[in-house]
């Protein structure tokens, strides 16, 4: 039709696909000026693309479809400062939630560079001084095997995530010294995460500066840290 646009040529020109103008019109958040009673083709006008690219724009700065579709039934510039400003926030505070999960990636990273440098020194053992440290924990049940550990493993991941804690990529446990001396060195009675001092949880313990004998276990590909001496 003159001086409109078919759905095609506006997705063509707004770089969407017309299933999600389709899409847009059956909810109610962007319908087409007029459909043709006879084929149903939808058409557009050119005022509409600028409503378009204001949908698009607030998509892309993440919000919702219900968030735009509210914020253009009501738009003034008072109310767009309002809802830009809160989604700034927003933001921001995703950016710093990336930010930290990205440093605790390099962490991780390094952890298992010094991990491959073990393997190929074929260094199984070491010891190290550590600096105070918290570590997130959950005890083991009984027998205390790998599919126990996992299972403590796994219930802090799952508090971590739930309660947005600031843990580390990383896992331990925490053997008895009283297994250790009868050999039975894979009988963990804790599970735990190495996590920055919080006050958001209560199943925090503090592992205090020493020194700790640091081994490799080829199967886990993870670093398990004892201390030398009982505390």
């Amino acid at each position: 039709m003159k001086d409109m646009f078919s759905i095609g040529e506006l997705a063509r020109y707004q770089n969407v696909s017309k299933q999600t103008l389709i899409f847009y019109d059956k909810i109610g958040l962007f319908q087409p000026a007029y459909v043709d009673p006879n084929n149903k083709y939808r058409y557009y006008t050119a005022k509409q693309i600028d409503y378009l690219d204001t949908i698009l724009i607030m998509k892309e700065m993440g919000f919702s479809l219900s968030e735009i579709q509210e914020h253009m039934k009501n738009y003034t510039i008072d109310t767009s400062l309002i809802t830009l400003r809160k989604q700034l926030t927003v933001l921001e505070q995703q950016i710093a939630h990336l930010q930290l999960v990205k440093n605790r990636l390099a962490l991780r990273c390094e952890q298992m560079e010094k991990v491959k440098e073990f393997h190929e020194l074929n260094q199984e053992v070491t010891v190290k001084n550590i600096t105070q440290k918290y570590l997130l924990y959950a005890d083991v049940e009984l027998p205390q095997s790998f599919r126990e550990i996992s299972i403590a493993t796994k219930k802090c991941f799952s508090q971590a995530l739930k309660d947005e804690l600031p843990i580390f990529f990383q896992t331990g446990v925490i053997i008895p010294y009283k297994h250790i001396s009868e050999g039975r060195y894979t009988e963990a009675a804790v599970a735990f995460l190495p996590i920055e001092k919080t006050k958001k949880a209560k199943n925090i313990r503090t592992l205090p500066k020493g020194t700790v004998q640091v081994f490799i276990i080829t199967a886990l590909m993870n670093r398990w840290s004892v201390p030398t001496k009982s505390c």
